[in-house]
């Protein structure tokens, strides 16, 4: 005998319309989160993980982790720099790019706004003419390099959106206000693709400090030519007595960063375990309630010769019929999602990407859900004696 005919499972669904719709909505929207949670992890991730420059290295004060908790005096940074070079020059390389920067959170007063209102901006000073040597992945998109002493600033392409401000505000011409009454005219917009950089500000670090009335610098960084073991050179500086600075390559000061925030990473695919188990307990009691109550019909088809293999099978396509069109609306919810700015502590915003694995994730999840909450009261309703279950009530 053949199996029971499609057909049948698709009157099935149609002959409960309002609890077929109610639980396609239900598992619709758990689906949608699923892949919100999925596209948002792996987003995140994405945009905290700075390839880096292997040849690269970064110094900050002893006890910091991060730039923004880093001080350093002017006169220690001297000191590093002339232990830098006289260590190279030992090996006969040339003298490196090094870089005295700065990072702060400044309050940002922009064209339009009411007195008073600032917003939290955060501002990188670095020397604009080693930007694009220094800050991985960095390229001009519009305008040109900040000049020293102007009061000039580049802009990444995302700052407005960290900003929550339209692009406009921060185009090529616009006035960027900071300190007390300083004001800084936007020069450039820049971009640095897959990195925190393109929420940034960046002006001269002197510009800088004399406007935010800084006495230090935050950190430094240097880069050196290839067949330098940068690993070697970060351990010697950072031991060298004359300063009490921590040195590092850069991949490993953004591995440890990212490494920091991994846990934002982790709930959000716990979260998604979570919703997918409710999902599935969901499904579960759904099916259950749906098997029990057709444990006559379940019955009746196994008297007419069907198998039990073939009942579960019918059962089965009835099920996966409900939650994979549950599982594609809950996709298609999902997608627009996609390029929702999404801000983070870490003063970093960046797009939700819902890409083939988040949506790839919450169809089978949405699958799951069926098999799962059909096996269970499936197994156990067709353990009943045939001639029993169509005698049932």
């Amino acid at each position: 005998m053949k199996g029971v005919p499609i057909r049948y499972s698709l009157r099935n669904l149609m002959r409960r319309p309002m609890r077929t719709v109610l639980t396609l909505l239900g598992l619709s929207l758990l689906t949608a989160l699923i892949v919100f949670l999925v596209a948002f992890g792996r987003s995140f991730g994405r945009a905290l993980r700075v390839p880096g420059d292997p040849r690269v290295l970064i110094a900050l004060s002893k006890r910091a982790q991060t730039f923004e908790f880093s001080s350093i005096r002017p006169s220690d940074l001297d000191l590093l720099e002339n232990a830098v070079v006289d260590d190279l020059a030992a090996t006969e390389r040339y003298e490196p790019l090094f870089s005295k920067e700065i990072f702060n959170y400044a309050g940002v007063r922009l064209a339009g706004d009411a007195p008073g209102v600032t917003r939290e901006g955060l501002v990188h000073g670095i020397r604009p003419e080693m930007a694009p040597a220094l800050l991985h992945g960095f390229a001009l998109e519009t305008g040109r390099l900040p000049e020293s002493g102007a009061n000039e600033a580049l802009v990444g392409r995302n700052a407005a959106s960290r900003l929550r401000v339209p692009e406009a505000s921060l185009a090529v011409g616009a006035k960027i206000g900071l300190g007390d009454d300083e004001e800084f005219t936007v020069v450039g917009v820049f971009k640095a693709p897959g990195t925190i950089y393109e929420n940034w500000i960046l002006a001269d670090p002197e510009d800088l400090r004399q406007t935010l009335r800084r006495t230090d610098y935050s950190f430094a960084r240097f880069k050196v030519v290839d067949g330098v073991d940068v690993a070697v050179l970060a351990k010697r500086l950072s031991e060298d007595e004359r300063f009490e600075l921590s040195v590092l390559p850069e991949e490993v000061y953004f591995a440890d960063f990212a490494e920091g925030f991994a846990n934002f990473e982790r709930f959000a695919g716990l979260l998604a375990v979570v919703l997918a188990v409710a999902g599935i307990l969901t499904g579960m009691n759904t099916l259950h309630n749906s098997v029990v109550g057709r444990t006559r019909e379940i019955g009746t088809l196994r008297v007419l010769g069907f198998s039990k293999a073939k009942v579960f099978a019918a059962f089965l396509v009835e099920a996966l019929l409900l939650t994979g069109t549950a599982g594609l609306l809950g996709c298609g919810i999902g997608i627009l999602t996609h390029g929702l700015p999404v801000r983070v502590p870490v003063a970093a915003t960046f797009p939700v990407v819902v890409d083939g694995a988040a949506l790839a994730t919450g169809l089978v999840a949405a699958l799951l859900m069926g098999f799962l909450g059909l096996l269970f009261p499936m197994l156990r309703a067709l353990r009943m004696p045939a001639p029993e279950a169509v005698r049932a009530a």
